[in-house]
């Protein structure tokens, strides 16, 4: 999680040398990508609880039926998304907070990046599939393909380094998207020949009631992503009011934040097919005892990110951006933004600890209270108060 979380800021990088505008109109784009995420990780959330608790039941037959699901599902959603994304692009920029100026920016941009949904929908599942059954070296392998990949590529299409030609916004998501299909190979070899599921082509078929088992923790597991999405359309339109810079520098900030909240999703990741496992299995001591272990670790991460930021994020942002302005606005910012990652850390492990219960609804119940009944309303008062300074303090 920490390599794709750097993935994103290298990526900014190249795209900050661009323009500052650049970054603005890649920042639009990301709610909706986030949109994307939130199928995916609602999909691999509900395999990963359902699947780690058939194996803690030692029931490895329905463990190998559910997971087959991640075929049709990758495939249905991705086209599902492609459509969309193609076909609505204008509006749906508009609704997430698309100025005149970032507009066309942000439409090249999605209109090539969404070709890579499919394979982005199935890296995300069947990383879980893995993980539900304990092996965290193959989705870290499969990660590390995406992202280095992209990484190499990002200069080279972008500013059309050697016989590549120069191609800006549009080379940074071509790179994403071809970055995705080569980990989509990687992850379907790995998922094929080294792992204990067995796959047939009558399991690939759609089985609604494995279904319904996988979504009725996964279908919250999304709308809790969907809500950050929501939450940062909300910061792109207040932010609008503040002009373009402002945007940008959130879209900087947020990526430089997603180093230190990344690891932390990757610890919870950790946690969870160890919880189902154990739940499965009736195992409550070691079940409680894997969730204070993880929750004191990400308050002690946590801690430390917001110590050693206060003195380094100005010269972070730097290393990314050499627009002086854009760096000015992002500095007091990422300070003040930086303050939630100890009290996100404990949040997002007991609500994974719920998703691994197969509690999911009240999981969504607890994150719809800080994202929805909180975060929007003092997104929406506080900028009246303290102008854009109002925006980091909610």
């Amino acid at each position: 999680m920490f390599v794709q979380s750097l993935y994103n800021v290298v990526d900014t990088f190249w795209i900050a040398r661009l323009s500052a505008l650049a970054v603005g109109g890649l920042t639009i784009v990301f709610p909706l990508q986030m949109i994307f995420v939130a199928l995916g990780v609602g999909s691999g959330v509900g395999l990963n609880s359902h699947i780690s608790r058939r194996f803690g039941a030692k029931d490895p037959e329905s463990a190998s039926h559910a997971a087959s699901q991640v075929f049709f599902l990758a495939a249905v959603l991705g086209c599902a998304v492609i459509l969309v994304a193609r076909s609505l692009t204008g509006p749906v920029l508009s609704l997430f907070g698309a100025t005149d100026v970032l507009r066309p920016i942000a439409s090249m941009y999605l209109r090539l990046v969404c070709f890579g949904a499919p394979f982005l929908f199935f890296n995300m599942m069947a990383n879980n599939l893995f993980r539900a059954q304990g092996d965290a070296l193959k989705p870290m392998l499969v990660m590390l393909t995406g992202a280095v990949t992209n990484i190499i590529l990002d200069p080279l299409l972008i500013f059309g380094i050697g016989p590549f030609p120069a191609l800006g916004v549009e080379g940074a998501a071509i790179a994403t998207t071809f970055s995705q299909m080569l980990g989509s190979v990687v992850c379907l070899f790995f998922l094929i020949n080294r792992t204990s599921y067995t796959f047939t082509y009558e399991s690939m078929y759609p089985d609604l009631a494995v279904l319904v088992k996988v979504y009725a923790v996964g279908a919250p597991a999304a709308v809790m992503q969907l809500m950050m999405s929501l939450v940062i359309t909300v910061f792109n339109h207040v932010l609008g009011g503040f002009g373009n810079l402002a945007i940008a520098a959130f879209g900087l900030d947020f990526r430089i934040m997603s180093l230190f909240f990344m690891p932390m999703f990757g610890l919870s990741q950790g946690l969870m097919p160890i919880v189902g496992f154990n739940f499965g299995s009736e195992r409550y001591d070691r079940l409680w005892e894997a969730v204070r272990t993880a929750t004191l670790i990400a308050i002690g991460v946590g801690l430390l990110t917001v110590i050693a930021m206060q003195f380094l994020a100005r010269p972070a942002l730097t290393l990314i951006s050499s627009d002086d302005a854009l760096v000015d606005v992002a500095t007091p910012a990422l300070k003040l933004l930086i303050l939630s990652v100890p009290l996100v850390s404990i949040q997002v492990m007991w609500l994974i600890t719920y998703q691994a219960l197969g509690r999911g609804t009240t999981a969504l119940v607890l994150g719809a209270v800080r994202q929805i009944g909180l975060l929007i309303p003092l997104l929406l008062i506080l900028p009246g108060m303290f102008g854009v300074t109002g925006v980091w303090m909610a």
